[in-house]
This record gives structure tokens, C-alpha cells and sequence, in this order.
């Protein structure tokens, strides 16, 4: 793409991002007069966020090439739930921006939906959850410190690290899960998930679209009316897109956990998957085993929160291989009043082939994160965030790091409590 075909694909993506920010706070203007005459078990809560960031190398490039971006972002962003004795659903649309007036190409508006169903019977307990969003890769390729991004020992993967390129990426997501109750300490656990990512541009060796299926099933027994023991089988089909190595996977694995309260758990997970790669190029296969396991804690206390997270996992990449990645994820939030709240929490992982094929370019990636959020008024808060990051491919002399400045104003206008902390709502 020349110069003057990307500023056209940039004017193009930029209108049609303002009719999107446009549309989204029109739905939120909607639902702010309609709220009173939402039916009783229905809520309808709309988010508005506005900020400045500055950030010194926005593409992670190696420290001698860097591309620095100022300018502001905003997030609008709906929750549509029904939430009954039995059954509950939650339905979020909402639409991500950014302005760089420095760097315009580097600026994207992307658009993003979620939802969830939960069924809470007596015998089975069913859950689904999906999500939709289209976005710049700048943004789904550069992993973030968000340690809620699924949650303990589900940590979000599909990043491939490479942000050379002006890409977008659609990414569609959908997990049912059940518990069904055999006995009253014999459990069966059924659980699926389906990811499909499509790249308007396909880049050979860094951004591929791949489609991923996995399933298991599972035995619990609860050894106490906290622990649980559970055995999963598990298998899975990682297919990218065009001439690249599909991977069939199957696996088996062991599971601990206590769930002191609905804000106190612990885990520990081992177990071995078994793979299988189809070899394009020769028309042949190779095989591997890699281990997977995890430990860890996510803890409410009365104005702190911890969570720590240490996980094996092979996932599937935007580079359009299957990943082994070793990962920690750390958070540490504390409430220094009722309206103050500051938090620090760091990542880091390691990415290698699962079959340790010689041309793939190993990354190690490391995010820092220190932050304050204020709440001043019940509906409103102001939060400052400075990120670090440092990312380093084996084919790259040296290092990439970048330093991010964060500054926003959230406004929450059914907020049912002041106080930030466990009642942030993040």
C-alpha cells in the first residue's frame, strides 16, 4: 500500500469510525431517558471514558526506530442485562477510538460487542459467553496487563507480538460451558470454545487468521465443601489460514481448587497435551507432548485485592502457529479511602513453537503497570496509568520498550455505590 493509497484506507476507516462513536452515543443517549422505564428486572447502564495518552514507542520496534503518539482516546460502551432467580443474560456493545493528530495513520476506532447467558437450575448449571470486535492490530497484538482478560488460570492468548504493519483484525469468540449435578459431591463438567480471527491482510509469519476449536469434558469430586478435584479430557483443532501447519491436539488434565467465597479462590493444575502438526510444505506430520499446568490465587480482603496467576498453556497465535507460552500475571490493588484506590500489577510470558520447529522467532514480552483511580462523585472517577513495556524477539538485535501515559475521566451515571476498590466495576 503507497503512501497516498493508506491515507485513503485512514480517511476511509476514520469516517466510518465517526459514525460509529456517533451511533454508540446516541444508544447511550437512548438508554440514559430510558432507564426509567425498564421493566423491574432489567438494567440498562451505559460507560463513557474520555482520555489523553502519550506513549514513546507505540509499534514496539527495536529502541533505535521507535514511533512515538500523543493525543486522546475515548470508550463508549453499554450493559443491557436481565438478571432472574434462574436464568440471567448480559448483552455489552461498545466502540473503542483514538486521536493522534501527530501519527494519524497509527489511529483507529474500533467497534466491540459481548454477551453472556447464564441458566442456574437444580441438576445443571449452563453458561454461555461471546464476543465480536474488529480492531487495529496495534491493539490486539500488543497484550495488555488486564488481569481480568480471562480470568484465573484462563489467560487471553492469540497475540503474535508484531506491530510493524497498519492491519485490523476481526475476532469472534464463543464458549458454552455446563455442571451437571450427578450426586451431591460428583459433578460432570462440559466446556467448548470456538475463536475465529480474520486479518484484513495476511502477512505471512506474523499475522494469520486461524480458526480454533477446543472441548473437554470432565469428572469433579468435591473433597470438601470448598475443594474440588477434577479430571478433564480435552481435545482441539488449531487451522490457520492459507499454506501454514494445521495442529490437532488431545490432552488430559488434573485440576484443584478452593473457592473460599464468590471473591476468594485458589488452583493448581498439571497435565499433558499431545499434538499434531501437518507439515505442508513435505506433505507429512510430526508430533510433540507439552506439559500444561498452572497455580494460583485471586483474593478479596477487606481494602486490598490480590491476584496472582502462573500458567503453561499452548495457545493459538496470530503468527499462525500453535504456542507453547509460559506466563505469570500479577495485581495488587489497595483502597486508601473509600474514594482513592491504587494498584500495581505486572506480566510476563514466553512464547515458543509447541513443536519447536527452527524457523520460529521465540519472544519474551513484560508489561509493568503503576496506577491511581480517584472517585470524587459517585457516577464519576479520574484514573492515571503509567504502563512499561519490553518486548524481544530472538531474530532482533536488540529490544523493544516503550513507556505509556495514561489520563481519563470515566462517567458511570447509575453507579449504585461510591466507594472504588472490590466495587470498581472494571
Amino acid at each position: 500500500m503507497d503512501k497516498n493509497q493508506e491515507v485513503r484506507h485512514f480517511r476511509s476507516r476514520a469516517g466510518g469510525g465517526l459514525y460509529l462513536a456517533i451511533y454508540a452515543a446516541l444508544t447511550c443517549a437512548a438508554c440514559l431517558c430510558a432507564r426509567t422505564s425498564v421493566a423491574e428486572n432489567w438494567q440498562i447502564d451505559p460507560r463513557f471514558q474520555v482520555g489523553a495518552q502519550t506513549d514513546d514507542n507505540y509499534l514496539l520496534l527495536p529502541v533505535n526506530n521507535t514511533s512515538s503518539v500523543s493525543g486522546g482516546f475515548g470508550d463508549v460502551r453499554v450493559d443491557l442485562r436481565s438478571i432472574g432467580q434462574i436464568n440471567s443474560f448480559r448483552f455489552t456493545p461498545g466502540v473503542h477510538a483514538t486521536f493522534y493528530p501527530n501519527h494519524a495513520v497509527d489511529q483507529s476506532t474500533d467497534p466491540y460487542a459481548e454477551f453472556e447467558v447464564n441458566h442456574q437450575g437444580e441438576k445443571v448449571a449452563a453458561n454461555l459467553n461471546g464476543s465480536y470486535m474488529k480492531e487495529s492490530d496495534l491493539k490486539f497484538d500488543r497484550a495488555t496487563n488486564d488481569p481480568a482478560g480471562g480470568g484465573l488460570g484462563n489467560p487471553v492468548g492469540g497475540d503474535s507480538g508484531y506491530l510493524t504493519i497498519h492491519n485490523r483484525v476481526q475476532m469472534i469468540n464463543v464458549t458454552p460451558s455446563a455442571n451437571v449435578t450427578l450426586t451431591p459431591r460428583d459433578h460432570l463438567e462440559l466446556a467448548a470454545n470456538y475463536m475465529l480471527a480474520k486479518y484484513d491482510q495476511v502477512i505471512p509469519g506474523s499475522n494469520v487468521g486461524y480458526t480454533d476449536i477446543a472441548a473437554s469434558i470432565g469428572y469433579g469430586y468435591d473433597l470438601t465443601p470448598r475443594d474440588t478435584f477434577t479430571i478433564r479430557a480435552m481435545v482441539g483443532r488449531n487451522d490457520p489460514d492459507g499454506p501454514a501447519n494445521a495442529t490437532d491436539s488431545y490432552g488430559l488434565q488434573a485440576n484443584w481448587s478452593r473457592h473460599v467465597s464468590e471473591s476468594a479462590q485458589v488452583y493448581a493444575r498439571v497435565g499433558a497435551e499431545r499434538f499434531k502438526y501437518d507439515q505442508v510444505s513435505t506433505g507429512g506430520s510430526s508430533k510433540s507432548t507439552s506439559v500444561i499446568a498452572g497455580a494460583g490465587v485471586n483474593w478479596t480482603f477487606q481494602v486490598s485485592q490480590l491476584f496472582v496467576d502462573l500458567t503453561r498453556t499452548v495457545d493459538p497465535s496470530a503468527a499462525g502457529l500453535s504456542v507453547e507460552r509460559d506466563q505469570i500475571r500479577l495485581r495488587f490493588n489497595r483502597s486508601l479511602t473509600p474514594k482513592t484506590l491504587v494498584y500495581a500489577g505486572a506480566r510476563a510470558l514466553r512464547d515458543n513453537a509447541a513443536d519447536s520447529r527452527p524457523n520460529f522467532n521465540k519472544r519474551t514480552y513484560a508489561i509493568g503497570t503503576v496506577g491511581i483511580e480517584w472517585r470524587p462523585l459517585r457516577a464519576w472517577s479520574v484514573t492515571g496509568e503509567y504502563n512499561f513495556t519490553h518486548q524481544k524477539f530472538t531474530n532482533d538485535l536488540q529490544a523493544a520498550r516503550s513507556n505509556t501515559f495514561m489520563l481519563s475521566l470515566v462517567y458511570e451515571p447509575h453507579r449504585e455505590v461510591a466507594s472504588v476498590g472490590r466495587y470498581r466495576g472494571r
